[in-house]
């Protein structure tokens, strides 16, 4: 059956845009022989609760599906409040499975079960708001045009739908190239290539032509979704909160990539490589590290180096400025002057890209006062922006309540 499956994935991703819209809208289906034979494949445990309100406070809010670096808990905590109920919930997936959620299911019961999803539709319309995440259906329907109904069912039942995008649903890899000279997607192949970018269009007419708002987590990605608006990624700053300090001789630099090819993980390896030869960094790169371990793992290090290919920051970048780590990465210009021109923060990331990452190094290496005056910087700036504090602001609009 896996086989059958995956013939049925490499098909719909080769056919042209009439064949894949009838694909995705048969694999959606909720009845006949379809929906019955997806069910037995993949369905193997009870189907779980599904996401509910527990109150009846005026704004009752759902932040769904996806979670990703369990940032739809984190908004939904920074949200919830007397008059806002706030909850979200989490497909299990890979990249999903150790984060948080107020409610979580697996990936078979989503995709699968219609007994999960008449429960879910059910409750959909008790929230007065649903937030989409990286346009992927709260029922468990598929992804890119399947959205677009769901949207449209939602708001004949009165709910307030915004849409949310994270990052490779809508970032055009062709422009990315066009800009970025060390973008991850010029090792794509050009199928692959052609795929992300069709991908990403497909998502990006979704949110122009949707009607509702539309928020992004990163700053960079409102060059590719011109009409949204910039919801900060949030973090817990008692959490990272580290007293080591961050002048040692021997600096300790550290690189922990969720995507190596994506951080460009092999360029951190190349120049930590020949500053450990000359002996002036240590040089640590963790993978796998279990949750509850990563706020030790960065608070050891000095040095932290995010990506050095996309030209933005995340999470992990605000986990390592919130320890008051110096972090180093590739942050487009515009990104910073967005970043500056909303909170009139300056970003504390050091810019580095491949070619002057070992050059950055082992200047930051040489001097420790100068570390110690960046890294000074990143947790004031975490709290400020990136601790939930401006997420009800950013949401006032779309939630009518006030910042």
């Amino acid at each position: 059956m896996q086989g059958f499956s995956d013939f049925v994935i490499r098909v719909r991703n080769s056919a042209p845009p009439f064949v894949r819209n009838a694909i995705d809208r048969t694999i959606a289906a909720e009845r006949g022989p379809i929906a019955w034979a997806k069910e037995k494949m993949l369905v193997r445990e009870d189907v779980p609760a599904v996401a509910s309100p527990r109150t009846d406070h005026e704004v009752r809010l759902l932040i769904t599906p996806m979670n990703y670096a369990g940032q739809g808990r984190e908004w939904a905590r920074s949200l919830d409040a007397a008059e806002v109920e706030a909850v979200n919930l989490a497909v299990l997936t890979a990249r999903t499975f150790h984060s948080t959620a107020d409610t979580s299911v697996s990936a078979a019961v989503f995709a699968a079960s219609r007994e999960w999803r008449s429960k879910q539709r059910e409750a959909l319309p008790l929230f007065t708001h649903v937030m989409i995440e990286s346009f992927t259906s709260p029922l468990g329907r598929g992804t890119g045009d399947v959205v677009r109904d769901d949207v449209a069912w939602l708001k004949t039942r009165n709910v307030r739908v915004a849409l949310l995008c994270h990052g490779t649903d809508v970032r055009h890899p062709n422009e990315h190239i066009a800009t970025h000279p060390f973008s991850p997607f010029l090792d794509l192949s050009a199928s692959s290539l052609e795929r992300a970018e069709r991908s990403a269009s497909t998502n990006a007419r979704i949110a122009a032509d949707s009607g509702v708002p539309v928020f992004v987590s990163t700053p960079d990605l409102l060059v590719d979704v011109p009409n949204a608006r910039w919801l900060p990624v949030v973090v817990e700053p008692d959490r990272w909160a580290s007293t080591r300090g961050v002048d040692a001789a021997v600096p300790v630099v550290m690189h922990m990539p969720s995507s190596g090819p994506i951080k460009g993980t092999a360029h951190a390896d190349r120049a930590a490589e020949i500053l450990v030869g000359e002996g002036i960094i240590e040089y640590r790169r963790l993978q796998d590290v279990p949750a509850e371990r990563v706020p030790g793992h960065v608070g050891d290090a000095d040095v932290v180096i995010d990506q050095l290919l996309l030209g933005s920051y995340g999470v992990a970048a605000c986990e390592a400025l919130a320890a008051g780590r110096v972090v180093v990465g590739n942050v487009d210009d515009a990104v910073r002057e967005h970043v500056r021109s909303v909170t009139g923060l300056e970003v504390p990331i050091v810019q580095a890209d491949p070619e002057s990452l070992v050059d950055v190094l082992r200047g930051l290496a040489a001097d420790p006062v100068q570390r110690k005056r960046i890294a000074a910087r990143g947790p004031e700036f975490v709290s400020q922006i990136h601790s939930g504090v401006r997420t009800r602001a950013v949401l006032a609009d779309y939630l009518d309540t006030a910042g």
